[in-house]
Parts: C-alpha cells; sequence; structure tokens
C-alpha cells in the first residue's frame, strides 16, 4: 500500500493516543523531576495500564510547592505543612490541572456533575484512591511551564468507564473481543470510510475518541474506538481499496 508522511514521522517513545485505566495511585518523589527542580516535592503518581500497552507504566503530575506537600502513609496521602486541612491542588499545578479536566470529563462538559461523581467516592484529591480504578483515553498535549516554555504533557481526552477493578486492563488484553479485534459489521465499516473522508488520521482519531461516529453510551464505542486508535480499523480500509491517503496526507474514499 503507498506510504504517507505519517509513516516517516519520529516517535518520542512516549505512551500517546491511547486507552489507559488507572490501577494504582501514589504520591512519591520523583527522583528525575528532584534533580530538576531542585525539590523534594512529592508528585501524584499514576500506573495506567489497558489493551494498546504492552505493560503498564507510570506518569507523574507535580502536586506544586507553595503548600509544601509532604508524603504521608507510605504514599497513599500527601498532607499540606501550610495548611494542614487544605484538600485541593493549586489550580495551576500540573495535578491541579489534571484534576479539573477528570471534573469536566466524567461530567460529560458540567464540571459540577463530576465533581460531584467524586463527591460520591468520599476521597479527596490528596488520596490516592481518588484516583483508583478510573478508564481514560489519553494524549499528550502542549503545556505552558511556569517559565512560560511549552511542554508534552500526558493528560485524559475523553472519560471511557465509571470505574474497573484493578487488573480489569490486563484482563481485557488477555481475552479481547472480537469487535476489538476489528470484526466490525459492513455498514458500520461503510460509515467509517465516509467518515473518514477529507480528515488526516490525527482528526479521525481525536473525532472517533470524542463519539462523533458511534456514541460514548453505545456498547461498541470502547472496542471501536481502540481499533481506530491501533489502526486496525485504518488499515483493513486502506487495505480493501475504500480509503486512500490524497493531498495534505488526508484520507479520500475510494
Amino acid at each position: 500500500m503507498p506510504k504517507t508522511r505519517d509513516d516517516f514521522m519520529f516517535g518520542s517513545g512516549l505512551a500517546d493516543n491511547f486507552q489507559g485505566t488507572i490501577v494504582e495511585a501514589a504520591f512519591v518523589v520523583n527522583k528525575e523531576y528532584a534533580e530538576i527542580s531542585g525539590t523534594q516535592d512529592p508528585m501524584l503518581t499514576l500506573t495506567l495500564d489497558g489493551p494498546e500497552l504492552s505493560q503498564p507504566f507510570s506518569q507523574g503530575w507535580s502536586c506544586g510547592a507553595a503548600k509544601k506537600w509532604e508524603a504521608t502513609n507510605g504514599g497513599k496521602e500527601v498532607v499540606s505543612g501550610v495548611d494542614p486541612d487544605a484538600h485541593g491542588f493549586n489550580e495551576n499545578s500540573r495535578a491541579g490541572q489534571l484534576v479539573a479536566r477528570m471534573f469536566k470529563l466524567v461530567g460529560n462538559g458540567d464540571i459540577e456533575k463530576g465533581r460531584d461523581f467524586f463527591i460520591a467516592r468520599d476521597k479527596w484529591m490528596t488520596q490516592a484512591d481518588f484516583y483508583d480504578g478510573l478508564t481514560f483515553f489519553w494524549s499528550r498535549e502542549s503545556m505552558k511551564t511556569v517559565a512560560g516554555d511549552s511542554k508534552d504533557v500526558l493528560m485524559p481526552t475523553s472519560y471511557v468507564a465509571t470505574e474497573a477493578k484493578k487488573g480489569a486492563a490486563k484482563a481485557s488484553k488477555a481475552s479481547p473481543t472480537p469487535a476489538a479485534t476489528g470484526d466490525f459489521s459492513d455498514e458500520l465499516m461503510e460509515r467509517l470510510a465516509v467518515f473518514a473522508d477529507s480528515k488526516t488520521v490525527k482528526e479521525l482519531k481525536v473525532a472517533v475518541v470524542n463519539g462523533e461516529l458511534v456514541g460514548k453510551d453505545d456498547d461498541q464505542y470502547k472496542a471501536f474506538s481502540t481499533a481506530v486508535l491501533k489502526g486496525t480499523l485504518i488499515d483493513k480500509l486502506k487495505a480493501d481499496n475504500t480509503l486512500m491517503v490524497g493531498p495534505e496526507d488526508k484520507f479520500v474514499k475510494i
């Protein structure tokens, strides 16, 4: 099949555009970050796993330094050395931005609805259990640093499920559903081809993850969006000569 510009892009080696379940959360000091920042501030560290990942990996978000957070209970909680009654991160910290995004996504755009979901979980954002078992799609996006520079930060882009028990992501990898392997109806594949027309690979993936083709409340959404992100369905449409890549790397339905 013809090669495209995407085939010759360099990879960062960092996980991007994937579905991941938070299988573990902790507040720990990241050695590399500590060396750069010159501090020993604990970071919110989430371990993610999912069907598109070969193995779980951990990612950290800084909690901010103003409240002098200290990890307690074996990293299961952080307590402010300035205000022991504080239970929320600064909104400008990476951890604060992460939680704000979670509120918005879980509430399907309604931040207060998302906040109510976490209130029902009865955990503070300063506790590791606050994050356990949540599933999102994750992507790296450019965000401003304190110094005014830009840095790619892993952030959730779409809420997938309510809660998943630890190890659920591993189970999905071991026993994929027929849909996860690309066994979708001819009608849905035709809709995908029409939908892909005039879009780039990135535009198509973002639209599918946002539920623009198969709604998030559809039983097929999870498997379908995963198959599109992995490129399984795109490759199938190319091989069937249903799609081709045209000018400006945009798909053209044949």
